[in-house]
Formats: C-alpha cells, sequence, structure tokens
C-alpha cells in the first residue's frame, strides 16, 4: 500500500468511525445483531471501559518479547531515555453472535524525556469472547485497526 492510499484508507475508517459514534442509529435486537449503545447520553451498563497505563521506551525488536527470534527477558531489555503515560476510554457497540463485538476507543498520551511528543487516537476493536474456560478465567482477545 503507498502512502497516498494509507491516507485515503484512514479517512474512509475514521469518518465510519466518527458516523458511528455520534450518529447512532437505533436498532433492535434480531438474530444475529444486537446494537448496546444507541445514544451518547445511555448509562453504560456494564459496556464501557477506561485504562490507565505507562511504561518506558524499549529499544529492543518485539521479535525478541515474542520469542519469534531469540528470546529476551524483560531485564536484558535495551531501554532508551523516554517514558509513556496513556489513556484510553471504550464502549461495547455492537454484540454479533453471542462471543464477538465491536468496540470503538479513543485514547491519550504523552511521551516524556528524549522523545516529548503527544498522541492520540481511535481503533475500532473487534473482540471475541467466548472460551470453554470462562467459567473458570474470563478471557477475550481482541483485534483492531486505528
Amino acid at each position: 500500500m503507498h502512502f497516498g492510499e494509507a491516507i485515503t484508507v484512514g479517512k474512509t475508517v475514521f469518518a465510519i468511525f466518527w458516523a458511528i459514534i455520534f450518529d447512532p442509529t437505533p436498532s433492535y435486537a434480531n438474530d444475529w445483531l444486537v446494537w448496546n449503545w444507541t445514544s451518547l447520553d445511555q448509562p453504560c451498563a456494564g459496556d464501557c471501559y477506561g485504562m490507565a497505563y505507562a511504561g518506558r521506551y524499549v529499544d529492543n525488536s518485539m521479535r525478541n518479547a515474542f520469542a519469534i527470534d531469540e528470546f529476551r527477558w524483560p531485564t536484558q531489555y535495551d531501554y532508551g531515555d523516554s517514558k509513556f503515560l496513556g489513556f484510553a476510554a471504550g464502549r461495547r457497540l455492537a454484540t454479533i453472535g453471542e462471543a464477538l463485538t465491536i468496540e470503538p476507543e479513543i485514547g491519550l498520551g504523552r511521551r516524556f524525556g528524549a522523545d516529548a511528543s503527544t498522541e492520540a487516537w481511535a481503533a475500532m476493536f473487534l473482540r471475541w469472547s467466548w472460551f470453554p474456560w470462562n467459567s473458570v478465567v474470563r478471557t477475550s482477545i481482541a483485534v483492531s485497526r486505528a
């Protein structure tokens, strides 16, 4: 994908994200799709989340962390002089079937130190939440495109 195509795709994704968040169309449950959020003033009812996180810049490839290349323990990483502090919030927008959900997220973060900058993002997640061991440990996995 070329830079110009990436910009066009990014604008399209942002327009869809904006339309879903700020102009939700009410829908009713049917056999396969349930809209969990249809109005900006609707209470969360367990559909919202917020998180805060912080960390240091790691100069190593994540291929080492995930053991794709030679595995390295975090004590063996090369840390840079930058730190990050971020906050994010999201909400379950829709449920497809009984286990797949669509969740928009917005976030704001700040880098400190050698790489002083501010970041803002919007992302759309697809989350799978049915696993046979959920009665013991509640588990989900999500992928996003931001």
